[in-house]
């Protein structure tokens, strides 16, 4: 796995926050300008939204744990670069 710069690793730290609508402004025009330009950013993005969207879908009423959320990502992930 490539090393992460570093504005990939703070897209990662603040990606749950945007796609939870807790970020602020700068968080989120930082956020989606990465996703236009960086294939990781993207990449993670539609990840991490694609769960959520799961999430809601199957069962609007309850947040997922974090530890699911966590589980999902890296299964993803492991389809993804596999």
């Amino acid at each position: 796995m490539e090393k992460l710069t570093d504005k990939q690793k703070y897209f990662k730290s603040i990606i749950d926050l945007v796609l939870d609508g807790e970020g602020d402004r700068h968080q989120v025009d930082f956020c989606m300008n990465q996703v236009v330009h960086c294939p990781y950013c993207r990449t993670k993005y539609e990840q991490e939204k694609a769960v959520r969207e799961c999430i809601k879908r199957y069962n609007p009423y309850v947040s997922a744990p974090q530890d699911l959320l966590l589980s999902i990502q890296s299964i993803t992930q492991k389809a993804v670069y596999s």
